[in-house]
């Protein structure tokens, strides 16, 4: 069990440990609803030092990347972060990731951690033909996620500015004699920063963001609020049995037919896909559970990816595919918790969209 440079913070400040993809990871703090508030509200920071940092070096490397993303990556300006895809040869998703072009030959690739070490397996072979180097910082860095409407004030009380730096756009820094990637990116459907420091800086940067108002969040408040933004995560909406066009991703994927499952992920759109990805209300407070059947009358039409009770909209709340033909928003569906039908209407996403 892997733990993060922080988690002798996260323990003084009696934070409550689950385990994901190997790590020890913070659930939560104060509460999982207080956090999420804090965050739609004011300003949350996470602790998600587990994501997989990957830094991708030489003359080739965006030859290389375009090769191994869905996305068109050779037109990217330095400075900036691209959302893309890595896919199997069939056209189904490995994973999804952030790529952030630092400059002309140089690229960092923020990974789901339970794939980094399979997509280091896959692509680390292929960059000495290239005279590229694909490094893993994972270990070596700290990654923290600063979120809310207040984030770019608590960001610039410790001297992070975030006015010039467009969403989507990243910039390097020096923090306290350190360096300081900062990328105007996150996960809660809210604005903020991640920021990605060496592993020995991230105590005095944790701190500081604390002392400027930021309340330490864990996975348990980031899950509800990317959940009501309607942001998927892999092992729920993404995996080796999913396409892009079945849980709206097909934007994602506008780079080369050369590129690895890119042809075979256009194939299947034009072949017709058969499921949706939706959102689900549920009439009750029952909570729909991933796994949990989506019926229509005796039919079952899907089964739950993702679902929790929504601290905003405060109702139970839910992500499923479900087969096309009955994926129009607005129909009532029933969903099957514990063996009893609850009621629920399908609705477009994201339940929430910040103002």
């Amino acid at each position: 069990m892997r733990a993060t440079p922080l988690a002798d913070r996260h323990r003084a400040a009696g934070a409550r440990f689950t385990e994901f993809a190997g790590w020890q990871l913070p659930l939560q703090f104060a509460g999982i609803v207080a956090e999420h508030g804090a965050v739609r509200e004011r300003c949350g920071v996470f602790d998600v030092s587990h994501m997989g940092r990957l830094r991708l070096v030489g003359p080739r490397a965006a030859e290389l990347l375009a090769r191994w993303l869905s996305r068109r990556v050779r037109d990217q300006a330095p400075g900036r972060v691209r959302y893309a895809l890595a896919l199997a040869e069939d056209g189904t998703i490995l994973d999804d990731l952030l790529a952030a072009r630092l400059g002309d030959y140089e690229f960092l690739l923020v990974v789901n951690a339970v794939n980094r070490e399979a997509l280091l397996a896959r692509w680390q072979p292929q960059t000495a033909p290239a005279s590229a180097v694909l490094g893993d910082e994972t270990l070596a860095t700290a990654m923290l996620a600063v979120q809310g409407p207040r984030a770019a004030a608590v960001l610039a009380a410790i001297g992070i500015a975030l006015s010039a730096l467009p969403r989507f756009g990243c910039r390097l820094l020096r923090w306290q004699g350190g360096e300081l990637l900062v990328s105007r990116t996150g996960y809660t459907g809210e604005d903020g920063a991640e920021l990605i420091c060496a592993a020995e800086a991230a105590g005095a940067l944790w701190d500081a963001l604390l002392a400027a108002g930021a309340q330490p969040c864990g996975l348990g408040a980031r899950d509800t609020l990317r959940l009501e933004a309607g942001l998927p995560l892999y092992g729920h909406e993404l995996s080796r049995a999913v396409y892009p066009g079945e849980v709206g991703l097909d934007w994602a994927v506008d780079g080369d037919d050369e590129a690895c499952g890119v042809a075979a992920a256009r194939a299947a759109g034009r072949a017709g896909l058969h499921r949706r990805l939706v959102g689900l209300i549920a009439r009750s407070r029952r909570v729909p559970r991933p796994g949990y059947a989506v019926l229509r009358g005796e039919r079952r039409i899907g089964a739950i990816s993702s679902g929790s009770f929504s601290p905003t909209l405060g109702q139970a709340i839910a992500m499923a595919l479900i087969d096309a033909d009955c994926a129009t928003p607005g129909s009532e569906v029933s969903i099957d918790i514990r063996g009893e039908p609850e009621p629920a209407e399908l609705v477009a996403l994201p339940f929430y969209r910040r103002s």
